[in-house]
């Protein structure tokens, strides 16, 4: 059986982008070496990837 993880983002007022349409707020913050390590093992075991919009 595969594994399923889930991720999302999602904000009290419902929108994940500021005014201006981005979403670097999200990325705005210091992050370890060893946090992209992991990111980078992850990324490499994605089978598949499903978005949306409303």
């Amino acid at each position: 059986m595969a594994l399923v993880f889930v991720h999302a983002t999602v904000t009290v007022d419902g929108f994940m982008a500021d005014i201006d349409g981005g979403v670097d707020w999200m990325f705005d913050f210091p992050s370890a070496p060893e946090d992209q390590e992991v990111v980078d093992r992850v990324v490499a075991n994605i089978g598949a990837v499903v978005g949306g919009s409303n």
